[in-house]
């Protein structure tokens, strides 16, 4: 037990917990993704979709496991992310004048540079969603009967969020970042678990930038979709 808390505390270990850590989060966020597209396919399907998470899914104790997980995984890769960056700093307190792609394994570059600061920043968006969406409750939008069920609106809560000019603003900027830092991260990760042949790297590297667009412009393009929408499909069923 002691020589598992030891490697742990290592820089070997810390960067394997965060590469750990972060593909717990990346599939979260691939699923996270997947069933924002119910968006397109209207408020019924949406809070449907959110019910069964949310009370059909083990009687409503799944939704309570997987997010003891992500809390954990998330509290632990902020913890090891800190740690990596307050040792690098303290190994290079002068921090480097020029910051580019040093190439090889290292692959030095602005994302990588930049990681603790978006990651802060993630965070805080993070805890800000949560509150507004998963806890947060809008007299407007009382629950409603679906399927013989009492279901919360959460389709309306969304689409009407997303019309506010800050709020998409806030998500426009945020979905950025986290494009930035899992521009790095994914590719990181597979660093971090032991896939850093140089053979490989390219195909990472490529991996990595791939998912990091894919997500990104995902979450970007719902809430821009139901922002811009000329047609109103989105605010239909809305109570206004």
């Amino acid at each position: 037990m002691l020589n598992l808390a030891a490697a742990l505390q290592s820089t070997v270990g810390r960067k394997l917990v965060m590469g750990l850590t972060g593909f717990v989060w990346f599939g979260y966020l691939l699923a996270h993704l997947s069933g924002n597209l119910l968006l397109f396919v209207g408020r019924d399907a949406f809070n449907g979709y959110a019910q069964f998470l949310t009370h059909t899914l083990l009687h409503g104790a799944a939704v309570w496991i997987f997010d003891a997980l992500l809390v954990v995984t998330l509290l632990a890769h902020v913890w090891t992310g800190v740690g990596i960056w307050w040792r690098k700093n303290e190994s290079r307190p002068s921090g480097y004048e020029l910051v580019a792609d040093a190439g090889g394994p290292s692959k030095k570059s602005w994302a990588s540079q930049s990681m603790a600061y978006t990651g802060i920043l993630i965070l805080a968006f993070i805890a800000w969603h949560v509150i507004a969406f998963k806890f947060g409750e809008n007299e407007k939008f009382p629950h409603y009967e679906l399927a013989g069920e009492q279901v919360r609106d959460v389709y309306s809560i969304v689409v009407t969020a997303f019309q506010d000019p800050i709020t998409m603003g806030i998500y426009v900027f945020i979905m950025l970042l986290i494009g930035i830092h899992l521009s790095h991260g994914v590719w990181s990760a597979f660093q971090s678990l032991g896939l850093n042949n140089s053979r490989f790297m390219p195909l990472l590297t490529a991996i990595g930038a791939f998912f990091a667009v894919v997500l990104a412009a995902g979450f970007l393009v719902l809430p821009m979709i139901v922002f811009l929408d000329p047609s109103d499909y989105f605010m239909q069923g809305v109570p206004r």
